[in-house]
């Protein structure tokens, strides 16, 4: 007698799960419809989301990352970063690899705190620069200071 009150609970619960979960499927799916028809994409009906969707989305954030990509990341929209952003990176990373050299990417990512794909454009500038010489390939890709390296960086 107990476990049916415990069964007709569980089911209740599932139901109400799945109203819910259908209700935001069809809302994505309308939302989806309008952007793709070049409409407005706020719609009539408030998108419904828990706490625990909303908090995952942010946990695997990590403080390196600038607050202006997380509110992009968060629109769903790119963040581009100036130039002199760029140039600040490529300074952040010359300077860590002039004090390390033959590290890797993933490591210079680890120490500066950012992310190995925040910095695969400035490493890519400073290498047409010629400010690196690589040995490697890929992954295994170590980065070294070229000689008359600092006389480069400055003037750029």
């Amino acid at each position: 007698m107990a476990t049916s009150n415990i069964d007709k609970e569980i089911r209740a619960r599932i139901d109400t799960f799945i109203s819910e979960l259908s209700q935001l499927v069809k809302d994505a799916a309308l939302e989806a419809v309008q952007d793709a028809l070049g409409g407005n994409s706020t719609s009539k009906t408030p998108a419904r989301r828990s706490n625990a969707t909303t908090s995952h989305s942010t946990a695997g954030t990590t403080g390196a990352v600038s607050s202006a990509r997380q509110a992009a990341k968060r629109r769903g929209r790119r963040h581009r970063r100036t130039a002199a952003d760029l140039h600040q990176m490529a300074g952040r990373i010359f300077d860590h690899v002039k004090s390390n050299p033959g590290q890797r990417m993933e490591e210079i990512s680890s120490a500066l705190g950012e992310l190995t794909y925040d910095l695969r454009r400035p490493l890519q500038q400073l290498k047409i620069e010629k400010a690196f010489k690589t040995t490697g390939q890929k992954r295994a890709t170590q980065y070294y200071l070229r000689a008359g390296a600092k006389k480069r960086a400055k003037s750029a």
